[in-house]
């Protein structure tokens, strides 16, 4: 009876603190105003980061889009360096 009640209120405390009934509630609270081509914008980011097209972001997307970032920026970070390299020889 002890663990039935504890597992009735964390299930209540998931959903009301965590869950749908949060997101639920902030949208109607708090307006939203944007711009078609601003909703386009953040629509096309979220897709970027829902590859699995699951309809939420998980922290496994989110792993894996920094880690793609970082990559990204550590060959831009090597291709500079190689451009620098280049042109001080050049000089």
């Amino acid at each position: 009876m002890f663990l039935q009640r504890q597992l009735e209120a964390a299930s209540k405390y998931l959903q009301q603190e965590m869950g749908q009934n949060v997101n639920r509630a902030s949208r109607e609270k708090i307006p939203i105003n944007l711009s078609k081509s601003e909703i386009s914008e953040y629509v096309k980011r979220f897709n970027s980061l829902d590859t699995d097209k699951k309809g939420y972001i998980s922290l496994n997307d989110l792993r894996a889009s920094l880690k793609v970032r970082s990559l990204v920026n550590n060959l831009r970070s090597a291709v500079l360096m190689v451009l620098l390299q280049q042109h001080s020889e050049n000089i």
